[in-house]
C-alpha cells in the first residue's frame, strides 16, 4: 500500500472509531488507569513519586522529540524534586491520527493508553470528545499555578502548551520570489514546485477560516500544482531542492531551527490564510501514571520549560507571557497581519467546524484518490 492510500486509510479508520464510540451509548467511562484528582501541588508531586515513571509516545518532530525529551525530563525530576530513578520514557509514536485511533479502542477496552499524555492539534481533541466515549474528564488545574488560566481549554480537558503557526516553508536558493498567499501558489510558475501533506495538515483550519466551499474549490486547484507529498517532518526534501516550497507545513518550527543552523529554509505567513493552532495536551483516562501526566504538563508551562521548547523544537506558547512565539505573533500583527486563532475552545464552539467526512475529501483531493 503506499503512503497516499495508507494516509487516506488512517483518517477513514480514524472516523470508524469515532461513528462506532458514538453509536454505542452503553459505553461510558473506561480504562485500566488508575483513579486520581487533584486538589493541591504537594499532592501531585506526592502522588507522581508513588507512580514513580511517566510513558510517552508521540511524534518524533514534536516537542523535540528524542533530542528534546531527555532535557525536559532532567528539567521536570529537578523542578519538583523528583528522585533520580524517575523514569520519563520517550518512544517516537504515529500520527496524531493514529494515536487518536488508539486510544479511543483502549478506553473502549479497558486498557491503560499507550501514552500517558495525549498531544494533538484542536481538530483531533474535538473528533476524541465528540466520539461519544469518555477519552478524557474535566481537570481541575487550580494548583497547577504554572498554567496560565486561558491555557486550560475544553473545560479542562487539556492545556495548550507550544503554538503552531501554519506555513508556507520554500527553498530560498530556488526561491527568490516567495508567494505570499496560498492563491499565489495556484499561479502557472509554482506547477510541479510545490508539495503538501498527505494529510492535509492545516487544510481544516484553512476550511473553517474562508468558507469549506471555497477551501474545496481551492485544494482541488492545489492538488493539480503538486509535485508529490511528504510529511511535515520531512522539509529536507525542499532543503535538497526536489520541491521549492511546502504548503501548508504544519507549522514554524523546522523552519526556524534550520534557520539557526544557517540552512536556507525560510518561511511566510501567508495572508490569505493567518492562522494560529496549539499542541493540547490532555490526560486519557486511561493513563497509568495521571499524577505524573498532570505534573509534567504542568511543568512544561514554566518559564524553564518553554525556554528548552524553544532551544529543542523552536517552540513555544503564546499564552506565557514573554514567549518567543507571543513576540513572534505580535511582530506579525505590527505588519499588518490578522491571525484566526483554532486552539481548542475556538475549534470547540465553531458550530460549522469541518466534518470528519469533509476532512476524507480534502485528503482524498490531494492524494487523488477521489
Amino acid at each position: 500500500m503506499n503512503r497516499r492510500v495508507r494516509s487516506t486509510v488512517t483518517l477513514v479508520v480514524l472516523a470508524m472509531v469515532m461513528a462506532t464510540a458514538a453509536c454505542s451509548s452503553s459505553v461510558g467511562s473506561a480504562g485500566g488507569g488508575a483513579k486520581f484528582t487533584a486538589s493541591s501541588l504537594s499532592q501531585v508531586v506526592q502522588q507522581a513519586k508513588q507512580e514513580g515513571q511517566l510513558n510517552l509516545v508521540w511524534g518524533e518532530g514534536v516537542l523535540g522529540g528524542t533530542k528534546g525529551l531527555p532535557k525536559l525530563a532532567e528539567g521536570f525530576r529537578k523542578h519538583f524534586g523528583l528522585p533520580a530513578d524517575f523514569k520519563v520514557s520517550f518512544t517516537p509514536g504515529p500520527s496524531q491520527a493514529q494515536m487518536a485511533a488508539s486510544l479511543d479502542q483502549e478506553v473502549q477496552a479497558g486498557q491503560n493508553s499507550t501514552s500517558d499524555i495525549m498531544i494533538a492539534y484542536p481538530a483531533v481533541f474535538r473528533m476524541l470528545l465528540g466520539a461519544g466515549v469518555t477519552v478524557f474528564k474535566p481537570e481541575d488545574w487550580s494548583w497547577a499555578t504554572d498554567i496560565p488560566k486561558p491555557a486550560v481549554q475544553g473545560g479542562g480537558v487539556a492545556v495548550a502548551v507550544v503554538t503552531s503557526i501554519p506555513v508556507i516553508t520554500y527553498n530560498s536558493k530556488k526561491v527568490t520570489d516567495p508567494p505570499k498567499s496560498m492563491q499565489d501558489l495556484l499561479a502557472p510558475r509554482w506547477k510541479g514546485r510545490v508539495a503538501s501533506t498527505p494529510y492535509a495538515s492545516n487544510f481544516p483550519n484553512f476550511a473553517a477560516t474562508i468558507g469549506q466551499d471555497q477551501a474545496l474549490s481551492y485544494i482541488t486547484a492545489f492538488s493539480k500544482q503538486l509535485g508529490g507529498l511528504i510529511p511535515c517532518t520531512e522539509d529536507n526534501r525542499v532543503l535538497s531542492g526536489e520541491f521549492d516550497a511546502l504548503a501548508f507545513d504544519c507549522d514554524q518550527s523546522t523552519t526556524l531551527e534550520n534557520m539557526r543552523a544557517g540552512g536556507a529554509l525560510r518561511y511566510v505567513i501567508p495572508s490569505d490564510a493567518a492562522m494560529l493552532t496549539q499542541y493540547m495536551l490532555g490526560t486519557p483516562v486511561n493513563s497509568a501514571h495521571p499524577a505524573a501526566a498532570q505534573l509534567f504538563i504542568d511543568y512544561l508551562m514554566t518559564r524553564e520549560a518553554q525556554d528548552t521548547l524553544w532551544n529543542v523544537a523552536a517552540g513555544d506558547s503564546v499564552f506565557v507571557k514573554g514567549s518567543n512565539i507571543e513576540k513572534l505573533v505580535a511582530a506579525s500583527q505590527a505588519d499588518g497581519v490578522t491571525f484566526h486563532d483554532w486552539d481548542l475552545d475556538a475549534v470547540l464552539a465553531d458550530k460549522d467546524w469541518p466534518s470528519s467526512e469533509y476532512l476524507q475529501n480534502q485528503v482524498s483531493i490531494l492524494t487523488k484518490t477521489k
